[in-house]
């Protein structure tokens, strides 16, 4: 009896002894996935990367402009370089301002010339002319998007690819006139009423005035051809011509 006994106490001390280096094994395994034990892992953590949705104001990489004197009276030409440094926002119809001032810092006029919108990370170019009375001594140049103009760009109903196609261009003379004449394709998934095509002046690699047109009605993925007037011309050694999306179907 005594025997069966002993037998007993010795299969339960056992039990217990295996049950008991099961959990050492255990605890150091959990405790090597969890880096503090001795071996190392190779599972890195970090917290989730987060995108910044505040609305970052536009930002004006290149500007500048000229005077250009005829007998119709005096004009400024300008070009403009906008980025929106937004990452998800779309800034629609944001207004960019121009202030004249004399010699004191008096201003002699402000002119407003809106665009149509520009995408998150997009860089756009735009450019035309205004009437002036008089020749100004500095033109301040600014842009500003309202709160409520910004939108969400991937839940608002706009094409994926705001950067059209331009090619084949070409530039005839016509007195103090400029005409140019190309070739645009829609490369969007929408159809649109029209694009934006801008030409852009430089002298010496700076800006010195631009101006625009817009397109006809393009379908997705058609090319059509389109033809920019210009007149009240500053003195340019080259041009650039870009486009982007205009209006919606």
């Amino acid at each position: 009896m005594k025997n069966k006994l002993n037998k007993k106490v010795i299969a339960i001390i056992a039990a217990v002894a295996v049950a008991g280096i099961a959990v050492v094994i255990c605890i150091v395994s959990l405790a090597g996935k969890n880096g503090t034990g001795d071996e190392p892992t190779n599972v890195v953590s970090g917290e989730a990367t987060q995108e910044d949705s505040s609305e970052k104001k536009l930002q004006i990489k290149d500007s500048g402009w000229t005077y250009v004197k005829s007998s119709y009276g005096g004009y400024i030409s300008y070009g403009v370089e906008i980025y929106n440094p937004n990452g998800q926002y779309l800034a629609g119809f944001p207004t960019i301002k121009y202030t004249g001032k004399d010699e004191n810092g008096t201003i002699l006029f402000t002119y407003d010339d809106l665009v149509d919108y520009i995408y998150p990370k997009e860089t756009i170019y735009h450019g035309s002319t205004f009437n002036v009375d008089e020749k100004p001594a500095t033109l301040e140049i600014t842009i500003e998007a309202p709160s409520k103009k910004w939108e969400n760009a991937k839940s608002a109903n706009y094409p994926k690819n705001n950067t059209q196609i331009v090619s084949n261009i070409s530039e005839r003379k016509d007195d103090d006139m400029r005409i140019y004449n190309g070739e645009i394709e829609n490369t969007s998934d929408t159809n649109l009423d029209n694009d934006i095509i801008v030409v852009i002046f430089r002298k010496d690699g700076k800006i010195v005035g631009g101006s625009y047109t817009y397109s006809d009605g393009l379908d997705a993925g058609q090319k059509s051809t389109f033809t920019i007037y210009t007149d009240h011309v500053p003195d340019y050694d080259k041009y650039e011509v870009s486009a982007r999306v205009g209006s919606i179907n």
